[in-house]
């Protein structure tokens, strides 16, 4: 059975333990929750910075650390509470039972990791967004939208190999207790020996979610369609819930490919197959043991 699949089959055990432990989707709810308090608490003092900055020549370097310092807050809430989502799964998968709690005590005993972290990935992600965006900028200026394509894909491209290279650090920080530095290096060796693992598991969650927005949004589309004038008087309802309910599709997505990255982390860097992945799955690993 070659990685692809063996990514399918442990993408179904992590639909299998979000539907045993529903209660997984708190943490990222906490995690919106921390980050709209920071966002809360940021904003005022942005305003308040910013009409310093005009009317008293204050730095403007105060309102951009401000601004990254927020962004950082934000990054490392995010982490925290999808550090504590990866222990509870991968708890789960060996034990067939977890906790809230044992999440987070086992993020908090992490926390300063995961905010180095979250600094250096924060860091590395903005300036490479800032490259790509500037790069693309000048080149549509300087040579036309042919050469700005190009350009944005190259940029787009390295982008996406920083975050493939960096895609098991989390798992790596949390549970074998290495720095952030010897959690990339880790995360490169896995990413390397079990791409088509991850290829696999993440291609079907992502037409799993699609197929979960699309095929309502067309039948909803139909309807209204068909019923028209009568539909019109509740489009506003109507696109309410539609919104409410990407929301919902997006948070059961997230939560999907945190479980997701724990089974798969768990399955490549310890050969270990817990009855949740299948039966095939379990079998493969024994030959390979």
């Amino acid at each position: 059975m070659n990685g692809f699949f063996r990514g399918w089959n442990i993408a179904k055990a992590s639909l299998g333990v979000l539907r045993a432990q529903p209660k997984l989707m708190v943490l990222p709810i906490c995690s919106g929750i921390a980050m709209l308090a920071i966002i809360a608490l940021t904003v005022p003092l942005l305003a308040v910075f910013t009409d310093q900055s005009e009317a008293e020549n204050v730095n403007d370097t105060i309102v951009y650390l401000t601004f990254f310092g927020a962004y950082i807050a934000c990054y490392f809430a995010m982490l925290f509470f999808n550090a504590a989502l990866i222990f509870c799964a991968i708890r789960y998968f060996e034990t067939g039972a977890t906790t809230l709690g044992e999440g987070l005590a086992a993020a908090g005993r992490r926390a300063l990791p995961i905010l180095i972290w979250a600094l250096i990935a924060g860091t590395i992600g903005l300036i490479l967004r800032v490259i790509g965006e500037t790069l693309t900028r000048l080149a549509r200026k300087e040579f036309g939208a042919v050469v700005a394509f190009v350009v944005k894909l190259l940029t787009a491209g390295l982008y996406g190999l920083w975050l493939a290279a960096s895609y098991f650090t989390l798992p790596v920080l949390v549970v074998e207790g290495v720095g952030p530095i010897n959690a990339v290096r880790r995360s490169t060796q896995l990413i390397k020996a079990h791409w088509g693992d991850v290829l696999g598991g993440q291609s079907m969650l992502g037409l799993l979610t699609f197929l979960a927005i699309l095929l309502p949004g067309v039948a909803v589309g139909g309807v209204v369609y068909l019923l028209q004038d009568a539909a019109q008087a509740y489009l506003g309802v109507l696109i309410g819930v539609g919104i409410a309910y990407i929301g919902i599709v997006m948070l059961v997505s997230s939560v999907l490919g945190m479980i997701f990255l724990a089974g798969v982390y768990l399955f490549t860097s310890t050969g270990k197959a817990p009855e949740a992945f299948g039966d095939d799955l379990v079998r493969a690993a024994l030959k390979t043991a």
